[in-house]
């Protein structure tokens, strides 16, 4: 995991609001889980309500190192699922903040399917380039444990 610098930490913390509040409102699920990324990865204590939204030119800028922008890339799939499937709106921002950082990720694309409600075509990414995939290849040894095992629907 590569650690930011405070001016990468809070560009990034500036991201990742903007796009939980794409959704039209900042969910509960969303604040954790960048609160949580402020305190244990980040080790940072900006008040994140008070953060400015950030345009893409402006995280580009703060971004140098390439595998660093890409691993904010794919910390902005998780937080675009926080709160529920993504909406087309947060589908357009992370399309945008990606390519200003010039990460070509899969992920982005599939969250774009899904936010645009190509639900088979989700289904059909994440079984060919998921867990399921992993499990398939060998790569893991283990299963996933459910998060809500007393549903009974899955995606």
């Amino acid at each position: 995991l590569l650690r930011p610098g405070p001016a990468q930490a809070e560009a990034g913390l500036r991201a990742m609001r903007q796009l939980a509040t794409a959704r039209g409102e900042f969910g509960s699920a969303s604040r954790a889980l960048i609160d949580a990324a402020q305190r244990q990865v980040l080790h940072t204590d900006f008040d994140i309500d008070s953060l400015p939204p950030i345009t893409a030119e402006e995280l580009a800028a703060a971004f140098d190192d390439p595998a660093l922008a890409r691993q904010f890339v794919q910390g902005m799939t998780v937080v675009s699922l926080a709160d529920g499937p993504p909406t087309e709106a947060q589908g357009r921002l992370m399309a945008s903040y990606a390519r200003a950082l010039g990460v070509d990720e899969p992920a982005v694309r599939v969250m774009n399917e899904l936010a645009n409600h190509h639900t088979v075509l989700f289904r059909l990414d994440f079984m060919r380039h998921g867990f399921p995939a992993a499990i398939m290849s060998g790569t893991t040894t283990h299963a996933p444990q459910r998060a809500c095992p007393h549903r009974s629907r899955s995606w």
